[in-house]
């Protein structure tokens, strides 16, 4: 099952999602409890390759295929700011949990 247009479509939603992936990750920060101020992670630092995102993605891409449903749409991830995609993700992430018992 194809939830695209196009093979090209699908490979634009593919590469869209892996540099969002990386741009996500460059932006992890944890609290430095001595300094009280928030410092890049080590992945934040070291961020994965586009080779490793690409992959990671095309995984995501077939399996949300075969679940018949996209994360994000080619339209949102042309259009949408980091924020907004986020938002998303956590609304996907708290349906998740209450899938699964974890959130009430």
């Amino acid at each position: 099952m194809t939830l695209f247009n196009s093979e090209s479509d699908r490979e634009l939603w593919i590469r869209l999602n892996a540099e969002r992936q990386i741009e996500w990750e460059k932006g992890l920060k944890y609290l430095d409890k001595e300094t009280q101020t928030y410092k890049p992670t080590l992945q934040a630092l070291n961020p994965r390759t586009m080779y490793e995102a690409l992959d990671i993605s095309r995984g995501q891409c077939e399996d949300d295929e075969k679940n018949g449903t996209l994360r994000y749409t080619l339209e949102q991830l042309l259009t949408l700011n980091r924020d907004e995609l986020e938002g998303i993700d956590n609304i996907r992430h708290q349906e998740w949990c209450r899938k699964f018992e974890l959130l009430k």
